[in-house]
């Protein structure tokens, strides 16, 4: 599924610079006021887990996450690779491929690495959770083996 999100958002550099357009054209999608991660799975889900058929709602979904990492998060999203084969995502010595997060966050259920959170942002979203509904859809689940990695960015 990561093959069918990259295709979508290619060429990576036009993604990049377009995250602003694509999440707005998301909101305008779902309905939605914001692009954060609850909203995100909820437009997924109400889709049937289905993003690829259609490159245009793909592409607004992924910029979503994107706008919102970058947004809320300070996360830093670029191109990466010598090919410019990928959109990485990272935040100080933390990087990884913002595909992959992307899959894990919002169909696995994982929770956002924590070197990219922003505590301040994690404890409003508790608070805007609704009842009983556990925080970031579900309990923390550690990311592991998912081509993120620690260490210096991959030089480009």
């Amino acid at each position: 599924m990561t093959a069918a999100f990259q295709k979508h958002c290619l060429p990576y550099q036009d993604f990049v610079r377009r995250i602003p357009e694509y999440a707005a054209d998301f909101c305008r999608l779902s309905g939605s006021v914001d692009v954060r991660p609850s909203r995100i799975r909820n437009f997924i889900k109400a889709r049937g887990f289905t993003l690829t058929d259609d490159a245009a709602v793909c592409r607004a979904t992924l910029a979503a996450f994107a706008a919102y990492m970058r947004d809320f998060h300070n996360c830093r999203i670029r191109p990466c690779g010598i090919l410019r084969r990928s959109v990485a995502i990272g935040q100080g010595s933390y990087s990884g491929d913002l595909f992959d997060l992307f899959y894990r966050v919002m169909f696995e259920g994982l929770e956002i690495p924590e070197h990219l959170r922003s505590r301040q942002i994690i404890e409003q979203e508790l608070t805007d959770a609704e009842p009983g509904a556990p925080p970031n859809g579900g309990p923390a689940t550690p990311v592991t083996s998912s081509g993120v990695t620690e260490g210096p960015p991959s030089v480009s």
